[in-house]
């Protein structure tokens, strides 16, 4: 594996370099160094990538609840609030649906998960506004075990197998496979020229 070096420089050609310098893996130790203790890292990588994940779907969930009650509590403006709810459910469930490698069964799974706890909240806020004024208490529970439901999924979904290799299925792209890619086509340019 070779990892080509672009000289910086100026577009006026005072600073510029023609040539483009690479370095061979194999013989700089830095790179060995780096290739050994990389396998170290990877668990705070899964780590991290679960982290991204649950704080960008709580944020989302969090300005979903802060909407429904700010047209519900403060205005009683039920359109709004069912408005801003499909927009903010429909773009946590795109989220989602991005992020996690799921299909069929799981795919409707997650859609219950994702999208339902916001609906039965909504639905029972509506209620508390309509006909009984505790409406909202009743739903809580549902909500909850819903929002259970979902971080149970979440860590289900990125948890690595035994052995040490990540079955996680959490689509976020790799910098290293996009390095790779890039690397393994300027070869081929190479070869061709």
């Amino acid at each position: 594996v070779r990892i080509p070096w672009l000289m910086a420089g100026s577009s006026h050609g005072a600073f510029r370099s023609t040539k483009q310098t690479a370095i061979s893996v194999e013989k700089n130790p830095h790179f060995q160094v780096f290739s050994q203790l990389r396998v170290a890292w990877d668990g705070f990588v899964e780590y991290a990538r679960v982290s991204m994940v649950c704080a960008t779907n709580h944020m989302l969930f969090t300005l979903m609840y802060f909407a429904l009650a700010y047209h519900m509590a403060n205005f009683k403006q039920m359109v709004g609030a069912w408005a801003s709810l499909v927009i903010f459910a429909g773009a946590l469930f795109l989220l989602a649906r991005l992020d996690f490698l799921v299909r069929g069964a799981e795919l409707a799974f997650m859609f219950c998960l994702v999208v339902c706890p916001p609906l039965i909240a909504a639905a029972g806020l509506t209620w508390s506004m309509l006909v009984h004024h505790k409406g909202g208490f009743y739903t809580m529970p549902f909500v909850c075990v819903l929002h259970l439901g979902w971080v149970v999924f979440v860590r289900s979904h990125a948890m690595p197998s035994i052995g040490g290799e990540s079955r996680s299925r959490l689509r976020l792209v790799r910098l290293q496979a996009l390095v790779d890619l890039r690397v393994d086509h300027e070869e081929d340019e190479a070869d061709v020229g």
